[in-house]
């Protein structure tokens, strides 16, 4: 009767562990690859308009802020 005790607890903690981190998974996936897409603009100078409220929650370092700043302030100029 214990070890059934003992497996049931077991196996309620592993779902718990697998709907907690697919839920974290989730809901950092859109941020990664928006930081993602930041990053590669930097390295090949492509100026984009982003909305600063969207960057919230993302760790930028202070360079990549000061650039996505200063993108804010241009013209964003599309080349066909």
């Amino acid at each position: 009767m214990e070890i059934l005790v003992t497996i049931v607890v077991l196996l309620l903690l592993i779902v718990l562990s697998v709907i907690y981190t697919t839920f974290i998974f989730i809901s950092t996936r859109h941020k990664v690859r928006l930081a993602d897409s930041i990053i590669y603009m930097m390295k090949h100078n492509e100026p984009v308009k982003i909305d600063i409220e969207t960057l919230e929650g993302l760790n930028l370092s202070p360079k990549e802020k000061d650039y996505l700043i200063s993108i804010q302030k241009q013209d964003v100029n599309l080349q066909s």
